[in-house]
């Protein structure tokens, strides 16, 4: 558990932070929607989201876009504390499994939502904007903006509905929480194995 100096300081940041639901990564990520390459993975904005993981432009940057909105100046995520260019590195002991959220798991708005590519580690992920069940709403970066093109190596940022495919080769695997402070009950948990936050079914 945190110290109480740190759950005050905490306290105090979520008061300095004036984002809807606390989720100041979904704001930071809507902010960016329609934004497009002006070549294959490249474009000022584009840039920025690379260099937020230390890259130059030229790379996937779907992990970079989601690392670079949990970083919002006045209001860091707590957790995850990852930051990274590769999706699967925001698999945690904390997700949602996909197969518990298909059998009734809450997915909480703004999860973090990961896909990946068969038994390899490669993949994509993007951030809930509403789940229920099967399919819900995302927001995606280097994706394509219709159900056509390439879903993960696509040319922009949209607003994408999204349904768990659990045979498929490319399908979303889990859900990261996102949790801003301490008092979430997400932190009374350790990471040990069984131990997931949010309760799933049995």
């Amino acid at each position: 558990m945190p110290s109480i100096a740190s759950a005050l300081l905490l306290s105090l940041a979520a008061l300095l932070c004036p984002v809807s639901n606390g989720q100041a990564h979904v704001d930071t990520a809507r902010a960016y929607v329609g934004t497009i390459e002006d070549g294959p993975n490249s474009g000022p904005h584009i840039k920025r989201f690379l260099a937020s993981v230390g890259l130059g432009e030229g790379p996937p940057y779907c992990a970079a876009f989601v690392s670079f909105t949990l970083s919002a100046p006045t209001c860091q995520a707590e957790f995850p504390q990852i930051r990274s260019a590769l999706a699967s590195k925001f698999i945690t002991a904390r997700s949602i499994k996909a197969s518990h959220a298909l059998r009734g798991a809450d997915v909480p708005v703004g999860s973090l939502v990961i896909w990946l590519r068969g038994r390899t580690i490669f993949g994509h992920i993007g951030i809930v904007l509403a789940w229920d069940g099967r399919c819900g709403t995302t927001l995606e970066a280097n994706t394509s903006g219709t159900v056509f093109g390439d879903q993960r190596e696509g040319d922009g940022v949209f607003i994408k509905q999204r349904c768990i495919e659990p045979n498929n080769y490319f399908r979303i695997v889990s859900f990261t929480p996102v949790i801003y402070d301490y008092s979430d009950p997400c932190f009374l948990v350790t990471d040990s194995p069984g131990t997931i936050c949010p309760r799933q079914p049995e």
